[in-house]
Order: structure tokens, then sequence, then C-alpha cells
């Protein structure tokens, strides 16, 4: 494996969707290669970042309410039966 294959499928071994031949072949390729293996760092880092509650803020208390209402406009009593 090289450093362009390897780039190209860092996201797919990440997320544990590579075949066992590729994944070991990929951890092959990163033992040998801090270019890759820094880059899988840096994705790792980026997932694990975006999980982070910081980023999430909750909805405004009215947010329920004016949805229901714009189901309820659009879709008359279909938006009644809706539950959250």
């Amino acid at each position: 494996m090289n450093c362009q294959d390897s780039k190209s499928q860092l996201q797919a071994y990440l997320d544990g969707e590579l075949d066992l031949t590729r994944s070991l072949e990929m951890e092959k390729h990163l033992r040998e290669c801090p270019a890759c293996s820094q880059a899988l760092n840096s994705l790792r880092l980026l997932a694990q970042s975006l999980r982070n509650d910081s980023l999430r803020f909750p909805p405004p208390a009215s947010l329920e309410k004016r949805l229901r209402s714009a189901l309820h406009r659009e879709g008359g009593s279909r938006a009644q039966t809706f539950r959250w």
C-alpha cells in the first residue's frame, strides 16, 4: 500500500469499514509511514471533537410549538397525530 491508497481509505479504516486484508495492509503501512499515521490521528481527533457535547446547544423552548403549528398548517389534521 502506498500513501495515496492509504489516504483515500483512512476514513473507511477509522470507521471499521475495510475488509480484513485491507485493514492489515493499512495497519502495516501506518506503522511504516509517519505522515499517514499523523493523518489518521488528525481524523481521530476531529471525530472526537465532533462528538463533544459543548458543540451542541438546547433548542429554544418555543421550537416545538412553532414546528407543530407549521405542520398543522401544511398537513391539516395529520400534524396532530405526530408524536415527538
